[in-house]
């Protein structure tokens, strides 16, 4: 039996493990949720002992069923929730709930930053600008409304890198996780000094950067009996989740970017160095991939949106069951549209105050047509960012589809005839993990390189063609200009 790795993916919603055979591929995944905490409606949060909980709980379920894998796992490699940070006193000891990459309260801190020292300054040293998504912003929410806990700071993590922190004791993290900080200088990979000196953040409250192929260290005695695997296994530094997504559905190239519909939706394309988008509305971010780049666009509430309504007014239906109603109606849900802004939008209008809207509502729409036209919102949302990724000459005729908003067979023809593109959908339903445990291989030198390490493992199982596309052309417009119409109100309301 040849050696495994063990992919991990701390998600939004749950964390997941693949178990990775290094010649086969994934063998098999667990999965286990845990709760999002909402003090308020703008306010979203995590307990980090949750992410241990169920990464405990997933890898015991996982070798119950593959026990001869357990003594041959050679490596775990890891990738995570991005921006999702966890604070730590000087005996690494939680000080608060994780405020999550979803979580809004920071506005009134960002309107700041835009003033002062104001967003060119920002983007000068780190190719990106300051919105409720980033560290930086509720780092210093921290600071003004709660001045206990910011006292107490010692270390910040990020979520993967605190779990690797429980495996291994080591404090390490990535350029692609960094890069979702906002005192991060991109271009170079390196912490900013101005930025840390500006808002007077320690550097010693930071971990050391490392590629997100380096081995950080090993499976220590202790995390190796709770999760009843052998002690020393080499642990590799690993990703943000977007990037482990993209090199799990086999997105390495500049050829063709990918479009992700999981919690949240985003549009991204890799670079041989970093393109910054300075109308402030795409994200410029190192790549888990060593000497790349990746812009991209993020939507707030893809898959989201669609949860949000299964678990609001039918949670007894499947995913699947939504998909084969959604077929039953018409392309443009018969005039009603959705504005997918459950929590705010990003990606081109970063309006923390944008509300979801459901237009055109009649006697005639059922239950059916508001799934559906939450699937077109969606697409809609990712046409507009491709519309900010073209001003950038930027431009593909083919998108990977990943994510779990990516197995629906209806909406893959619903954005590939929104976009105009040809979808190509892999195969390989671990995309996360498995980026994960690529990212490890190479760390670890089973495999030579990135390309190496893929080939055979993601196949194609369908390329959609784009029909219809001039009939969404109209639904687009109307899209865009009920934002228009709306913002005003958002911003009174």
């Amino acid at each position: 039996m040849p050696d495994a790795i063990l992919g991990i993916d701390v998600g939004t919603s749950g964390l997941k493990v693949s178990l990775f055979d290094i010649d086969k591929g994934v063998i098999g995944s667990e999965y286990a949720g845990y709760p999002l905490h909402t003090p308020s409606p703008f306010m979203v949060e995590q307990e980090p002992s949750d992410w241990i909980g169920a990464l405990i709980q997933s890898v015991s379920t996982l070798f119950k069923k593959y026990p001869r894998y357990s003594n041959k796992i050679i490596a775990i490699g890891i990738d995570g929730q991005m921006h999702t940070a966890v604070l730590l006193d000087n005996k690494s000891q939680i000080l608060r709930r994780a405020i999550t990459w979803m979580d809004q309260r920071s506005s009134d801190i960002v309107e700041d930053m835009n003033k002062n020292p104001g967003r060119e300054f920002i983007f000068k040293h780190t190719l990106n600008f300051p919105t409720t998504t980033y560290l930086l912003p509720n780092l210093l929410w921290i600071k003004r409304y709660e001045q206990e806990v910011y006292k107490k700071i010692d270390k910040v993590l990020i979520a993967k890198d605190y779990v690797k922190y429980w495996l291994t004791g080591e404090m390490v993290t990535d350029p692609s996780d960094a890069s979702g900080t906002l005192f991060f200088d991109v271009k170079n990979n390196k912490w900013s000094g101005e930025i840390l000196n500006f808002f007077s953040i320690p550097k010693k409250w930071l971990p050391n950067i490392s590629p997100s192929t380096q081995i950080i260290g090993k499976l220590s005695t202790e995390s190796a009996s709770l999760l009843s695997l052998k002690q020393g296994i080499l642990v590799v530094n690993g990703c943000a989740d977007h990037a482990a997504t993209y090199i799990g559905g086999g997105v390495i190239t500049k050829e063709e970017g990918a479009a992700i519909i999981g919690t949240a939706g985003v549009l991204s394309f890799m670079t041989d160095a970093p393109i910054s988008d300075s109308s402030y509305r795409l994200l410029t971010w190192s790549h888990g991939i060593p000497g790349k780049w990746l812009i991209l666009g993020v939507m707030q509430s893809a898959g989201a949106s669609l949860k949000w309504f299964k678990d609001a007014f039918s949670s007894n239906k499947s995913y699947g069951e939504y998909s084969k109603m959604a077929n039953t109606v018409p392309q443009g849900s018969e005039g009603l549209l959705f504005l997918p802004f459950l929590m705010g939008e990003r990606t081109p209008y970063w309006n923390p105050k944008a509300k979801g809207v459901f237009y055109g509502i009649t006697l005639k729409h059922t239950e059916a047509h508001f799934i559906r036209a939450i699937m077109e919102g969606v697409g809609f949302g990712l046409r507009n960012m491709m519309g900010a990724v073209n001003s950038l000459n930027i431009d593909v005729d083919r998108l990977k589809i990943l994510g779990g908003g990516g197995l629906s067979k209806v909406w893959q023809h619903i954005v590939s005839d929104i976009m105009g593109k040809k979808i190509v959908v892999v195969k390989n339903r671990e995309q996360a993990t498995v980026g994960a445990a690529i990212i490890a291989g190479v760390g670890v030198e089973v495999y030579s390189s990135f390309s190496k390490a893929l080939s055979g493992k993601i196949k194609v199982e369908e390329e959609v063609e784009p029909t219809k596309f001039s009939e969404y052309d109209k639904n687009f417009e109307i899209y865009k200009k009920l934002y228009e119409a709306l913002r005003p109100i958002y911003e009174r309301c």
